[in-house]
């Protein structure tokens, strides 16, 4: 029993193995956000990404909401003791009353090319382009997902930026079909309710019918009778780490937004679509500001094996009282 107590810690949640960062963009915008970085990061190793989009109500800047609920694909990864599954982990906070992509949720479809990238999706663009310079990330391996709100970002960053990942897990949310064409080549699994009554599941189905037309093998998993809390279903998905980790751009693209050889016209979309909602700048982006959260989860690993050390060695005094009173006691 005292022995088995050492496999009986309770699971690491987001909040407690999530560094608080803070990083300003070159607009002078301030984005709140949680990094992971597994146990064992070795700079020496190159490491895939994940970039997580909230819903709508995790807005705030305290800088916890978008971690605290709803991110069982987080813990699902942050929990695992399979070495295939480490990754750096990135989950930005919006700000109250903005969204990641500037369109009403309840309309589902939208026209990209009439709205401007969003004040906190460019930043976050930003923000990856920081974590990609400052951690040995594999730039070929760069996942990104949301549900609700985080589900229209997901599908806007992917359209916006149709050669940077390598995976995408969009949640009860809605794009652009015209632009569909763009990412045919992209590994894409999406999932809605069939009675969502926030964001209409016609949104997700018209993305999804404009890839298969286009050439894809997207994937698609409607929930039957499931209303708005599909992400509840989707991140339970038995086999959804299994296919994200396993997707990859192939060595002959690249997928890092600082490298000068990136596509002169992707370069000038970005600029552009920044440029309708605020005036762009050349800053670079600024170091983020540590709040002081552990790093990593190390605390737990190393109090699991103390535990597990001082049973050991509970049991071994055991057995040699147990010998010595044998070895006194007449036969």
């Amino acid at each position: 029993m005292i022995l088995s107590s050492g496999f009986t810690i309770s699971a690491a949640i987001p909040t407690e193995s999530m560094q608080a960062l803070s990083f300003t963009d070159g607009n002078g915008t301030v984005l709140p956000y949680r990094l992971y970085l597994p146990d064992d990061y070795n700079a020496e190793k190159e490491y895939p990404v994940l970039l997580f989009f909230h819903g709508a109500g995790e807005r705030g800047s305290d800088n916890n909401l978008q971690i605290a609920s709803n991110v069982g694909i987080i813990e699902r990864i942050i929990n695992s003791t399979d070495d295939d599954y480490d990754c750096i982990i990135i989950a930005p906070q919006c700000a109250a009353g903005y969204q990641w992509v500037n369109t009403p949720w309840d309309r589902g479809s939208y026209n990209q090319s009439e709205i401007a990238i969003s004040k906190y999706l460019a930043s976050t663009v930003e923000l990856l382009q920081h974590i990609q310079d400052t951690y040995s990330v594999d730039n070929n391996r760069l996942y990104v997902t949301g549900l609700s709100m985080g589900g229209y970002g997901t599908w806007d960053l992917i359209t916006r930026y149709p050669d940077m990942f390598a995976a995408a897990l969009p949640v009860c949310g809605a794009g652009d079909p015209s632009k569909a064409a763009l990412i045919k080549d992209m590994a894409i699994w999406t999932f809605h309710g069939s009675i969502d009554n926030i964001v209409p599941v016609a949104g997700t189905r018209e993305m999804v019918n404009a890839l298969e037309q286009s050439g894809s093998d997207v994937i698609y998993t409607e929930y039957e009778g499931v209303n708005h809390f599909c992400w509840h279903n989707a991140y339970a998905e038995p086999n959804l780490l299994s296919w994200l980790f396993a997707q990859e751009i192939p060595d002959t693209q690249t997928t890092n937004t600082t490298e000068s050889s990136k596509s002169s016209t992707q370069t000038s979309t970005i600029l552009s679509a920044t440029t309708i909602e605020e005036t762009t700048t050349s800053l670079p982006a600024r170091t983020s500001v540590d709040s002081g959260t552990p790093k990593t989860g190390n605390v737990r690993n190393v109090t699991i094996l103390l535990i597990t050390v001082l049973s050991s060695a509970v049991i071994f005094l055991y057995g040699v009282i147990i010998k010595r009173i044998r070895s006194k006691t007449p036969s």
